[in-house]
């Protein structure tokens, strides 16, 4: 019988962005991708980088300019949106915290499918909850 499905010790993100190296492919995972952003995209990023204030993560609270800039640029779209209806996250685990968070205080449980390869957190986050189903 083939190895191939046994899964490798310690970090499946480490393990399989070894693998992309190995084999050439582009390496999503840890936001590193094997080729070079478009040039426009890389001379406005230039351009904003030269501002004092950009330079940090976002406030635990948000960044209400660029939800304002936001609404402003999707009220073309939806002329009811309000600041209150975006939500910025600082990332897809956070994100998936809120939903997993919202799912169970509205509905008192979580279930939770999970396929593997996942990003390592997901399969431990429904845990928190109190639930996970695999």
């Amino acid at each position: 019988m083939s190895n191939k499905y046994i899964l490798p010790e310690g970090s499946l993100i480490s393990y399989f962005s070894n693998k992309v190296k190995l084999n050439g492919g582009i390496n999503l995972a840890q936001g590193l991708p094997g080729f070079q952003p478009p040039l426009k995209l890389q001379q406005k990023l230039s351009e904003i980088s030269l501002r004092n204030d950009i330079h940090q993560y976002a406030p635990g609270i948000g960044n209400f300019k660029l939800i304002e800039l936001i609404q402003q640029y999707y009220k073309k779209y939806d002329p009811t949106l309000t600041n209150d209806s975006i939500l910025i996250t600082q990332g897809a685990t956070e994100a998936i915290t809120l939903v997993y968070l919202y799912h169970k205080q509205k509905y008192g449980k979580l279930n939770v499918l999970g396929f593997d390869p996942v990003y390592e957190s997901y399969n431990n986050l429904p845990k928190n909850f109190g639930r996970f189903n695999l």
